[in-house]
């Protein structure tokens, strides 16, 4: 049985009047599958580690994006 996790992080960033500058938006999914017969007996959770590393490269791009184009000058 198949089963998977979506992921949406997004960051916008504001001026310090709170004008809107520019807006960032990273998805990823995670995919997984499960015996049948395990069903009842295996939890519907990711692992602690694979979120975290999701987390973690989704926003590393968004910085590396930010960077990139300068807009924190």
């Amino acid at each position: 049985m198949p089963y998977s996790w979506d992921y949406t992080i997004t960051a916008d960033l504001y001026d310090r009047g709170g004008k809107p500058l520019r807006s960032y938006k990273r998805t990823s999914t995670l995919s997984n599958w499960v015996e049948g017969l395990l069903l009842f007996a295996y939890p519907f959770y990711p692992f602690e580690g694979k979120r975290e590393e999701i987390y973690s490269e989704s926003l590393h791009d968004i910085f590396r994006q930010i960077e990139a184009e300068k807009v924190l000058k």
